[in-house]
């Protein structure tokens, strides 16, 4: 279970990184007025895209990981504390600093998470059908059916929804990991679980990183955790057989209400401070910069 908890909170210091960097890289491509299906392949050109994608691996082995020995509902708020290190990295480069009740969000998200993990009992691989993993397959379709509209929705607005449904995109990804039969090569190969967290994995990146690209990195990323935890937590509680340890089911929801409330408040706007300007030399008549509206305009 320790190697379980620890790979976890390494995938989510790794994919808290990842989102800032990701960030950098669509928010140096042109925003489009839908979903440009061509951005991930644009955004290669960027340097800090590049290293977002090399940290978005090693995250998902350590998450693949977690998930083989820990049940959803403890692996995925931890995943989910992803948004506290973004929001804590942010407000210490002077990017999105958080206000005061923010690092208290931040700080509740952290016991949040620790009353779900203290509550895990350790798993071990589930017992699903290639129909029932095939049905993964259609869960990435809705997806794509409901991002399209969604993806002329602009504004703060549509990076939170498209950053919600990008979570629903990395959710299959997580259920799709924790319900492989067996890592075999010749098992994954035929397996429509591998398709679907393949399909979902690359449509959840392009929308994570289209809701960068009109929104702050903390909206985007606190609206697709909430995706990438419910939806989990759901499925692996009422289809998957995880399981709390004797006494401690209060506990546990307890501590994933908090930290997913925690985690909805911590994207409104209101939580981050205006970063400060620093002051125009003498006789420098040059109109200051707007401020960073981190919508990429």
């Amino acid at each position: 279970m320790a190697i379980g908890l620890s790979a976890a909170v390494l995938a989510a210091v790794a994919f808290g990184v990842a989102s800032i960097l990701q960030a950098i890289g669509a928010r140096g491509e042109p925003a489009g007025n839908g979903i440009d299906v061509w951005l991930l392949f644009r955004m290669l050109r960027q340097p800090a895209f590049l290293v977002s994608i090399v940290l978005s691996v090693a995250g998902f082995l350590l998450h693949l990981m977690a998930l083989r020995s820990l049940p959803l509902f403890a692996v995925q708020p931890v995943i989910a504390s992803s948004v506290a290190v973004t929001a804590v990295i942010q407000a210490f480069t002077g990017h999105e600093p958080l206000s005061r009740r923010g690092w208290g969000l931040v700080a509740a998200v952290c016991v949040g998470l620790g009353l779900v993990t203290s509550a895990a009992v350790p798993g071990s691989a589930v017992r699903t059908s290639a129909g029932q993993r095939a049905l993964l397959l259609l869960a990435v379709a809705a997806i794509a059916l409901v991002a399209w509209p969604a993806g002329r929705v602009r504004g703060a607005r549509g990076s939170s929804l498209l950053g919600l449904l990008s979570g629903f995109g990395f959710a299959v990804v997580a259920v799709s990991g924790r319900a492989f039969p067996s890592l075999a090569p010749a098992s994954l190969a035929r397996d429509p679980a591998v398709a679907a967290l393949v399909c979902a994995g690359g449509l959840a990146f392009l929308l994570y990183s289209t809701a960068l690209q009109r929104g702050t990195v903390i909206t985007a990323t606190a609206a697709m955790v909430v995706g990438n935890t419910v939806a989990p937590v759901a499925v692996g509680v009422l289809a998957l057989g995880d399981r709390f340890r004797p006494g401690w089911g209060p506990a546990a929801l307890v501590g994933l209400l908090l930290a997913g409330t925690a985690v909805v408040l911590l994207h409104d706007p209101r939580e981050l401070r205006p970063a400060p300007t620093m002051p125009l030399p003498a006789g420098d008549r040059t109109a200051p910069a707007a401020p960073d509206r981190g919508d990429g305009r």
